[in-house]
């Protein structure tokens, strides 16, 4: 028997903890407009079209939603999830880096709110320091 860990290391947010102020409208508009050419029926979220076919995960469609691909996701392996921004390593800096933690976090909290209904200085106040492990 075999065991596998990760590390989860970076400054974001678990999304079990936003989950209550998901939009159902937003999201279904937002993933349509992003993915014209997928067919999705009645609720987006409760079809396999959209964990099967256009993403593996609620956390790697809300990476899709920021042009700059500088927030990444991560999950521990039991279904917790974390949309996140991770250093890069000097070879995989971006011109769009963010030059500050404060830049960061409302860059982060405006990929959000396009989804949740919640106030703009609280997604800043759920964005912290995150230092945990997947395994499986």
């Amino acid at each position: 028997m075999s065991m596998t860990y990760w590390g989860i290391v970076g400054y974001g947010v678990c999304l079990d903890d936003l989950d209550p102020h998901l939009n159902n409208e937003k999201v279904n508009k937002l993933i349509r407009e992003m993915n014209p050419d997928i067919v999705f029926e009645g609720d987006v979220l409760s079809n396999d079209t959209f964990y099967g076919e256009a993403y593996d995960s609620f956390a790697e469609f809300l990476c899709d939603i920021n042009e700059e691909e500088i927030f990444t996701w991560a999950d521990d392996g039991q279904g917790t999830y974390y949309f996140m921004y991770t250093a890069p390593m000097p070879w995989e800096m971006k011109l769009t880096e963010p030059k500050s933690l404060k830049e960061m976090k409302q860059r982060m909290a405006d990929v959000l709110q396009k989804v949740y209904d919640i106030p703009f200085n609280t997604l800043i106040e759920n964005i912290t320091y995150i230092d945990t492990y997947g395994g499986c």
